[in-house]
């Protein structure tokens, strides 16, 4: 999202719709109508909808363009969700710590076996859902 952020005729939101509020589009047309002429955009993960599949048919119907952020490797997605949730660090930045001065945590292997399983089957929900949909597939590994 930072990217997009420094676009200047963009304005980007987080996840908004992290609340599953029953009208998502009257929260997206103010959002929106805040930025003025701006072109608006927002973050959104499949699991905050009620249902993703008429969500995103709407919205391609009213005009919206997608972006599709992948990140194929779920074993780094996994160990990031656990490093953000655990050191309360969601970013981590090579010049802001040395590596040794980054905080450590530990892993319960159970944990990460239903976290990966879990992942699997989100990310290959997503791609379905996009699978029919035209819009611009980045992969993080390979794109960013």
């Amino acid at each position: 999202m930072e990217l997009v952020q420094n676009i200047q005729s963009i304005a980007c939101d987080g996840e908004i719709l992290s609340s599953k509020p029953l009208d998502p589009f009257s929260l997206l047309a103010e959002r929106q109508a805040q930025y003025g002429d701006l072109n608006f955009g927002f973050k959104v993960k499949t699991a905050h909808l009620h249902n993703p599949y008429e969500f995103l048919d709407k919205l391609h119907e009213d005009g919206w363009k997608f972006i599709h952020l992948i990140r194929l490797n779920i074993l780094n997605t996994c160990i990031s969700y656990f490093y953000a949730r655990d050191s309360g660090s969601f970013f981590y930045y090579p010049t802001k710590l040395p590596i040794a001065r980054r905080p450590r945590i530990n892993i319960n292997a159970e944990e990460l076996l239903e976290a990966l399983d879990f992942t699997r089957k989100a990310l290959d929900h997503d791609l379905k859902l996009f699978s029919h949909r035209k819009h611009l597939a980045i992969e993080y590994e390979n794109d960013l």
